[in-house]
Order: structure tokens, then sequence, then C-alpha cells
């Protein structure tokens, strides 16, 4: 029987296709204020990792902002999809991350901590912090509610963890929170985004 990270897996792998357009409308900078502030906050020529990166849309746009992008995702065929379109992506699970300490300008992990356990965030979330160089800016988005499950939906099936801002809040302590907000994109669905600062010297 496969575990809620293997089943979300599948699912990507399994419907690839479909999530490339999903996630195309989802990446519009002009709709899309945390894409475009997460740029305003970094240096020129900043470093940045996607995590969780999806198609790479996002990623996409930061290289057309002269960043240098390092993606990362758990399914092999988002990957493949990555690298076509010319990024530096490669399969990694962002549990076991494998990256030098303070190498990173940005860390930018939108709808990807969602699929993982709540119990398992806070050790993610320490590593982004140690990823970061001193003023570095993290950017998370995850979904609005309460409790985790596996849901169906489309014919597939995904890991999701939902939560609210108190959870949020405790789990990015380590922080300097340069901006907190909700976006309702629908009546059912919620969104939870934060941009956030290493304390230290810089931008």
């Amino acid at each position: 029987m496969m575990n809620e990270k293997e089943v979300t897996r599948k699912a990507y792998d399994d419907h690839t296709k479909y999530f490339v357009e999903f996630f195309k409308e989802r990446s519009n900078p002009e709709k899309r204020y945390g894409l475009r502030r997460f740029v305003e906050l970094l240096p020129k020529g900043a470093r940045v990792l996607d995590v969780g990166c999806g198609s790479g849309d996002a990623a996409l746009y930061f290289k057309e902002q002269g960043f240098y992008v390092e993606c990362i995702d758990f399914s092999e065929r988002m990957v493949e999809v990555c690298k076509q379109r010319g990024l530096d992506a490669r399969v990694m699970d962002m549990e076991d991350m494998t990256f030098e300490a303070e190498c990173f300008d940005g860390v930018w992990a939108s709808a990807s901590l969602l699929h993982i356990p709540k119990n398992n965030t806070q050790k993610v979330i320490d590593k982004f912090y140690e990823l970061l160089k001193s003023g570095g800016v993290c950017y998370i988005c995850v979904k609005a509610g309460e409790g985790e499950n596996i849901v169906e939906e489309k014919g597939m099936k995904r890991f999701f963890s939902y939560w609210t801002e108190q959870e949020l809040r405790e789990q990015i302590k380590c922080f300097q929170v340069i901006e907190q907000y909700k976006e309702q994109h629908s009546p059912k669905s919620a969104w939870l985004e934060v941009l956030l600062k290493k304390q230290g010297v810089g931008k």
C-alpha cells in the first residue's frame, strides 16, 4: 500500500499534462502578487531555490528577471518538463535537501509544503532558513483550513495538509515576517501566503 508521499507523487507523474496547464494560470505574474513581490525583495542576480517547482512556470519567471534558479521536485515527470523548458531541475525530496548552508538569496515554496504531514513541516522550514544567506527571502504558500488527509479529485489522489493562520505563525517563528495575507480563490479554496526574511544584513 502506498504512503501519502507515494500517492501524491503518482498523481503528478501520471497526470503531468493536466498539471502543466493547471499551474500555468496559477503562475501568471499579473495575477500573482506574491510572485512579483518576491522578485522585488531580491537583489540583482539572486540565486533562487524553487521547492516543489512543478512544471517550472514560477522558475521561468525568475529566470527572466535575471536570477539563477535551481528547481527541485519529487516528481520525475515534472522535473523532465522543467528540463525541457531549459531550467536547472533535479529530482529531490524537500524533506531531504542536500544543498550547502547559506547558498541561496531566495527560497520559493508555493503549494509544496501542503503535500507533507504537519509534523514534518517545521524541519523543512528550518532547513529553508539554513539554506538562505543572511537577509535572504522566503515565500511560503499553503492551503487554509484544518487537518490533513488524502483527497481524491479528477480521478487522482493527493495528500494535503491544511493550515490555520496561527498554526503557520508557529512554524515560521525563526523568520522575520515581511508580509502575511490570505487569498480567497473560490468559496471553497483559500490560501495563506507569507513573505519572510532571514535576519541579518541584506536587502
